[in-house]
């Protein structure tokens, strides 16, 4: 009901960002045969999307204005996703193959696989390699992250910093999962469970000089708690 008339969908300030455009492909990738208007709404937010890529290969988008410091070009991995799972969905060629021409020019950026920023960043580019088969690129990145991973299990914000990003470790445990890194997955799980709210929700940031939505509870952290939780129990072999 929100989707504006080029397909595009807009943020609260009005504007869209590919971003978020691609976040909503995602749900309706989900919703394909069980919602109405399913379908139509995702190939005009496809179409969209095609409109946003750059002949060298960079997704663009309408805005940064929302991102602010902390955010950067590198997100756009995880659109891609969405995008070719369309294409292979709906039968449109021409999606998975933006998707892939896309993904080559991102592939070619030195910072994208390095741990060079807020976790929660740099994991969707790590789970976005996996979804599109670049496995080794996604273990290099996470290898990083391995390195600073504390015995009990969190992973701190930023390489250099003591505070913790509750959505980076939760998507980092998605990763782990994907990559059967299954006790590494396991302990940010445990570290998760520790730090949760009373009211089962997450702040966005905990520990001395937080900086991440520190003062208040986000649905993104609670996402991927869900997203990793269901990935740990298909490894313990249960069904969910």
């Amino acid at each position: 009901s929100i989707q504006l008339p080029d397909g595009a969908f807009p943020a609260p300030d009005g504007v869209p960002y590919t971003f978020d455009t691609g976040q909503i492909m995602r749900g309706l990738c989900a919703a394909l045969g069980d919602v109405d208007g399913a379908e139509a709404a995702l190939r005009k937010a496809c179409d969209w999307m095609l409109t946003q890529v750059a002949p060298n290969g960079q997704l663009l988008t309408p805005s940064t204005e929302q991102w602010t410091d902390i955010a950067s070009d590198l997100i756009h991995t995880y659109a891609l996703p969405p995008l070719a799972q369309a294409g292979k969905r709906l039968g449109v060629k021409e999606y998975e193959e933006a998707a892939s021409f896309v993904l080559a020019y991102y592939k070619q950026q030195k910072e994208l696989v390095p741990f060079n920023r807020l976790s929660h960043f740099h994991a969707y580019a790590m789970e976005a390699l996996c979804e599109m088969g670049e496995i080794e690129l996604a273990r290099q990145g996470m290898a990083d992250v391995a390195r600073v991973q504390r015995k009990d299990g969190a992973v701190p914000a930023y390489p250099d910093v003591e505070w913790v990003c509750s959505t980076g470790v939760a998507q980092y445990a998605i990763v782990w999962y994907t990559l059967g890194e299954r006790e590494r997955a396991d302990r940010a799980m445990r570290y998760l469970e520790k730090i949760q709210n009373p009211s089962g929700g997450f702040n966005g940031s905990y520990g001395k000089g937080a900086k991440y939505i520190s003062g208040a509870e986000i649905s993104w952290g609670v996402k991927y708690f869900l997203d990793a939780t269901l990935l740990k129990q298909r490894a313990e072999g249960k069904h969910a």
